[in-house]
């Protein structure tokens, strides 16, 4: 049971998430255009960004060629759980200001609604 509270869990398994979603892709890309070569099926599905194949796909937008590539797990910050003081409860009023200071970080965290810039 300690191994799944581990710490470093969550970046193990975005370490290990990466090198299993690419080869996935590229079967999924292999198998979607049967009759084409892989040089073509790498220049229609994937980039090649600083050594790393990424897979993306394009769409015109008002006459523009937009390019969108597949979201990186491994960009995503990972927050540590910050723990609560032992004394503090929210119905206390000497710990107003302690809570009033978390809430705004909390929502901003988890809130998807928001501009990107706020959320992370």
């Amino acid at each position: 049971m300690g191994e799944l509270l581990s710490p470093l869990r969550c970046e193990t398994s975005i370490r290990v998430c990466r090198p299993q979603t690419i080869p996935a892709l590229w079967h999924w890309a292999v198998r979607r255009h049967p009759t084409k070569s892989k040089d073509w099926v790498v220049h229609k599905h994937f980039l090649n960004r600083k050594g790393q194949w990424q897979f993306h796909g394009w769409q015109k937008i008002m006459n523009m060629n937009c390019h969108f590539n597949l979201f990186q797990i491994a960009k995503v910050p990972i927050d540590r759980h910050v723990k609560i003081r032992s004394a503090a409860t929210p119905f206390d009023p000497q710990y107003q200001e302690y809570f009033a200071k978390k809430k705004p970080k909390r929502l901003a965290r988890n809130s998807w609604k928001e501009p990107v810039a706020t959320a992370l």
